[in-house]
């Protein structure tokens, strides 16, 4: 599944792979983070699956945490009849993401919730505004619906 965020003419892209769902069976409040990915075995402070099983490194402290996000939006069509919702950044997580951009070209970043790595970030460098869109061209809208109900539990939802 492909998350895309359009930044003007430009895309930042969210990449997440789905097979099953294992949030569904969590209980616990929900935790979200966003992570630079581990480039060596002594960066790797963790590792977590994503939903294919397969493990990623992570560094141990994340770029952004929850105060870092405003909101998630509803979810909406667009002009294509594709399912969207934003993620709206605070104007605090918007310079930490460009900071990691500048400092740290082409790094993959990861989207974690409940200790699932979600997705990645990439072309952070072209980030313009706080609010991301995140779409889904080559997976269900029932996917992308589930992305967006677990991140309802985590953020105020507004339009």
């Amino acid at each position: 599944m492909a998350l895309i965020a359009p930044i003007g003419k430009q895309v930042l892209v969210l990449m997440v792979a789905f097979s099953s769902l294992p949030w569904t069976a969590h209980a616990q409040a929900s935790t979200f983070g966003v992570y630079m990915t581990a480039n060596s075995r002594k960066q790797c402070a963790q590792k977590l699956e994503n939903f294919d099983k397969k493990k990623i490194c992570l560094v141990a402290q994340p770029i952004l945490k929850l105060e870092d996000v405003s909101h998630i939006t509803a979810m909406r069509l667009d002009l294509g009849n594709q399912p969207y919702f934003s993620l709206v950044v605070t104007e605090q997580g918007l310079t930490k993401l460009k900071g990691v951009a500048i400092a740290f070209p082409n790094q993959q970043v990861a989207v974690v919730v409940d200790n699932i790595v979600i997705g990645f970030l990439t072309d952070l460098d072209r980030l313009k505004s706080t609010s991301i869109k995140m779409t889904s061209n080559n997976a269900s809208q029932v996917n992308l619906q589930m992305v967006h109900e677990k991140l309802k539990t985590v953020f105020p939802l507004r339009n």
